[in-house]
């Protein structure tokens, strides 16, 4: 186990602006985390692997309590994604068109 591709504690603000850029590599290094872990385990260690224990231990205590009630980790994945990944504005993203 490489502990130099843990990744940081995942503390965002829901509401900032590069909060889907700053998900999305957090995301990527966890993913890579967990492959390094992985790949380095046994048999036996593998099956014992639960990556959502890995996912919680890796997340800030405000970010913890939007993931509560997930049972599995897609579940936690696609809970932090929708918080942090917001669909543009059309019609804002329109009127700026516009406005250029």
């Amino acid at each position: 186990m490489n502990k130099l591709l843990k990744p940081s504690k995942l503390d965002l603000d829901p509401n900032s602006t590069s909060s889907a850029s700053e998900w999305k590599h957090w995301h990527r290094s966890l993913e890579c985390y967990v492959e390094d872990v992985e790949a380095s385990a046994t048999e036996e260690e593998r099956e014992r692997l639960d990556k959502l224990k890995v996912l919680t231990n890796s997340v800030s205590h405000q970010i913890s309590s939007y993931i509560e009630k997930c049972e599995s980790y897609e579940g936690v994945v696609e809970r932090l994604k929708e918080i942090f990944v917001k669909k543009p504005n059309q019609i804002f993203a329109r009127h700026k068109l516009a406005n250029q």
